[in-house]
């Protein structure tokens, strides 16, 4: 591990007294030294790949309050679920702004509180977040829809857990506004 891991310090990621003991075990043990070779290996492919780079520093990078989303993910606020995996969830907004009206939220935040703060690390999220919605969409008997991700206060979000609003309309009469929701 070298002294930056994706933009953290070392030390910040095992705080001082362990780098220090594992800065003395790289110096002083053969073996240490050996086994590190072949983990940092390892690891260097892994970080071409991306592999780890969701997880790494991720207790670090979200700090916010857990939302009503986080509870519904959690299954302590009933919802009516439309699709789950591994990755997001989708389900019906209680709040309907058109005759269909439903959210795709990630499971896992990951610092994701608003579309601007996307970094590389989360196109996986992002990805599934558009595919989920499409699929939605799909399914669905309405002949258009709107696929609306609002961020910040003042662009209309109210819930700090990044979420696209899957909208379903089968007439331009029935839309409820003209701009982005």
């Amino acid at each position: 591990i070298g002294r930056k891991v994706y933009g953290f310090k070392r030390e910040e990621l095992m705080g001082p007294h362990l780098s220090a003991w594992y800065d003395r075990l790289l110096a002083d043990e053969p073996s240490f030294t050996e086994v590190h070779a072949e983990i940092s290996t390892v690891l260097a492919s892994w970080q071409e790949r991306g592999r780890y780079a969701s997880f790494v520093g991720a207790g670090l990078r979200d700090e916010a309050p857990a939302t009503v989303f986080d509870k519904i993910i959690e299954g302590s606020i009933p919802a009516d679920v439309l699709y789950e995996d591994d990755v997001v969830m989708a389900f019906r907004d209680i709040n309907p702004q058109a005759p269909f009206h439903a959210l795709v939220v990630p499971k896992q935040r990951l610092g994701l509180t608003q579309l601007r703060k996307a970094e590389p690390d989360h196109e996986k999220q992002l990805g599934r977040l558009m595919a989920t919605a499409a699929k939605i969409a799909a399914e669905q008997d309405y002949k258009g829809f709107r696929f609306i991700v609002n961020d910040g206060r003042e662009g209309g979000q109210e819930v700090f857990h990044l979420h696209m609003h899957v909208l379903g309309f089968n007439d331009k009469s029935e839309l409820k506004f003209g701009q982005e929701q």
